[in-house]
């Protein structure tokens, strides 16, 4: 009988493991971290070898990605250039600029907000990961995965 749970028993082996694989993790997660302060992030680009660069669809995928990671690097606050504070509601703050695209004035959006207590690594998998989209995106009433190019690379409607 296996019993799970606080008052289990478990082998030395398992729990050796166990321990091993959450050091690990942690150890993956601090170094992400460092990256992330010395500048050194993961690229927006594959690796050649992943297949997302090899889709079809890569060139249009990379261009929009890059684009909308310029934009989201724009700073905030500086009149004319870059995103207009417009709503603020206790860690979470809106932003909006104006520009025209075509002869068309757009806005486009830009939400902050602090998420204590888990990784950028793990917000990214739950805002992104279609199994849990209707779990925290309450409008969405329909969706479906058109293609899955790689592991972390999917279309979707």
């Amino acid at each position: 009988m296996n019993v799970e749970g606080p008052h289990s028993v478990i082998g030395d082996d398992e729990f050796y493991d166990a321990v091993e694989s959450g050091l690990e993790k942690i150890e993956e997660e601090q170094e992400f971290r460092e990256r992330l302060k010395n500048g050194k992030a993961i690229p927006v680009t594959p690796p050649p070898t992943s297949p997302a660069a090899q889709h079809r669809l890569w060139r249009e995928i990379d261009q929009l990605v890059k684009q909308e990671v310029a934009m989201a690097r724009l700073g905030v606050g500086q009149c004319g250039t870059g995103w207009q504070l417009f709503a603020e509601d206790g860690e979470m703050k809106m932003y909006r600029r104006e520009e025209e695209i075509d002869g068309m004035v757009v806005d486009p959006l830009k939400a902050v907000h602090v998420v204590k207590g888990i990784t950028g690594h793990e917000l990214c998998h739950y805002f992104f990961s279609p199994q849990y989209r209707y779990d925290w995106e309450t409008t969405l009433e329909t969706m479906q995965v058109v293609e899955t190019i790689a592991e972390d690379t999917l279309i979707f409607q």
